[in-house]
């Protein structure tokens, strides 16, 4: 089983506050000006959502209409590079806590040299709920999110009802979750919530978890825990 550090990588639960009005003062917090990286054609890479109207418009995020995928928890960004290589028609958009994190992500991002992938600095509730718009995601991937083991502690989990609820506003008709999690009580908690939701359906059968979704990109995390024998359980759901 995992710590319950808040810090970890990929493993972001908490509320950030900023200046602006209601609707919108919970997504801004401006990044400082040195963190943001640009690729060649002096695109960056990095979203200071306090320089953007609200709701995000995503297609000028990234320059087109191409459909867009959000990652909550990049991590080291080793998952979201992977499928924006692998799915260049796609757009790649993370969110995590810390700007620290998105510094160094958006750092490999253009050493990279991947044109499709964007990173933004804000707690994921926010950024979910009061900043993207309705039906504007294709999918969202939440990687080993930060597992909260102790009882007493389970409230703090972040893919809880109120956020699949924000969620199933997000993901656009035909889109996907996917969650990754060592810890089966997690995963199983996750699918009675969106079973009960109405708003989706299990992409492999009513309420089941597997070990491993074939294409889908590898993280810091599920290697770990692999080399250490420690079960993966996966779930997909599709946007009803």
């Amino acid at each position: 089983m995992t710590g319950e550090d808040a810090g970890q990588p990929g493993r972001p639960d908490r509320i950030v506050t900023g200046p602006v009005r209601s609707s919108e003062r919970r997504c801004r917090k401006r990044l400082d000006p040195d963190t943001v990286r640009t690729l060649p054609d002096g695109t960056d890479v990095i979203v200071d959502l306090s320089e953007w109207p609200l709701p995000l418009g995503l297609e000028k995020v990234f320059g087109s209409a191409a459909p867009v995928a959000l990652e909550i928890g990049p991590g080291k960004g080793e998952f979201i590079l992977e499928m924006a290589k692998a799915n260049p028609g796609m757009g790649f958009l993370a969110v995590e806590y810390k700007r620290t994190r998105v510094e160094r992500i958006g750092g490999r991002v253009v050493r990279a040299g991947v044109t499709n992938v964007r990173l933004t600095w804000s707690d994921a509730r926010i950024l979910v709920t009061d900043c993207l718009p309705p039906a504007s995601l294709v999918a969202v991937y939440m990687n080993f999110p930060d597992p909260w083991p102790k009882r007493r502690h389970r409230r703090r989990r972040l893919a809880q009802a109120p956020f699949l609820e924000s969620l199933a506003r997000v993901v656009v008709p035909g889109g996907t979750f996917t969650l990754g999690t060592d810890v089966e009580d997690y995963a199983t908690q996750v699918v009675g919530a969106l079973e009960l939701a109405g708003t989706w359906e299990n992409v492999f059968g009513r309420a089941r978890i597997v070990d491993r979704i074939e294409g889908y990109g590898t993280t810091h995390f599920e290697r770990r825990f692999r080399e250490q024998g420690v079960a993966i359980h996966f779930l997909r759901y599709r946007r009803l």
